[in-house]
Order: structure tokens, then sequence, then C-alpha cells
């Protein structure tokens, strides 16, 4: 995906002061597969990707972890949805929809912070759950530990 495509422009635009108010910073990582939008404050990370041909959207607000791939890749454990349902219902149809999509998260972010704070174990645990969807069970077999401070700092640019 392209940093310069509609879905990251509306997302620089409208979130990234938001996020940066918050206390987040933008993370890049070299050699490493990654949200196309990626800030993090201490252990809480904010990530997002659209993919085009498929339609479909990824928003997620947790801890950083590692997923077995073809190369090294990290993944957000934690769906936004959980935190903010009304995203879920945000249909990504026009070039207008990104921006509404980024409105959304930018004026539910600090709740979704708070619910966070109070409640990420209990959403882990759920998300963690293999009977409830399905390919839980093989997506858990591919996840790794969280991400450290110090592999951050050997993949960042």
């Amino acid at each position: 995906m392209s940093r310069n495509s509609e879905f990251c422009q509306a997302l620089d635009r409208i979130l990234r002061p938001k996020l940066e108010s918050l206390g987040f910073k933008e993370v890049v990582l070299k050699d490493c597969i990654q949200p196309e939008f990626l800030f993090n404050r201490d252990e809480l990370w904010f990530g997002a990707s659209f993919d085009y041909r498929d339609r479909y959207l990824s928003v997620e607000l947790g801890r950083l972890y590692w997923f077995q791939d073809v190369m090294p890749r990290v993944i957000v454990l934690g769906d936004y949805g959980d935190y903010c349902p009304a995203i879920k219902s945000i249909s990504l149809n026009n070039e207008e929809s990104f921006t509404a999509l980024a409105s959304a998260i930018r004026d539910t972010l600090a709740d979704a912070i708070r619910i966070y704070s109070d409640r990420y174990d209990e959403i882990l645990a759920a998300r963690k759950n293999p009977t409830t969807l399905k390919y839980r069970r093989e997506f858990f077999m591919h996840l790794g530990n969280q991400v450290s401070v110090d592999d951050v700092a050997r993949f960042a640019t």
C-alpha cells in the first residue's frame, strides 16, 4: 500500500494530529511487514491498513506482536471495533468515507484508550478464543511474542 493512498491521506490529515496530541509517535520498521499507519505510546499501539483490492479494513488498538509470515511481520492485537463499534458500520465505498472513518476514530480515540486501560485483558482474552471465529486457531498458531522495546529499536528506521 502506498502512504499516498486516499486512506492514508485522510488518516494523516485528520487522525495524526489527535494521536500526536495524546503522545503517540509514528513508527516505521525496516525489513518488516507492518500496518500502513502505525503509532506508539509506551506499550500502546495504534495501527490501520486498508486493502483496496479486497476492500479489507484493519483498525487496531492494543499491543504489538510478532506474527509468522514470509518475512518479519508485526500486528497490533486489539480490534478498534471492540472499543468503538460504530466504526464497523462505516462503508468505505468512496473518498469521503475515509474522511468519515478518520473523523470517527479521532472523535472516539480518548474514550477507546480509557476502555483499553480498563478492559484490554478481557478484550484480548475474547480475541484469543478460537471457538468464536473461523480460522482463529490457525491465527494464534502463528502469533508470536509481544514485540519488545529492543525489537522496535532493531527494526526502526
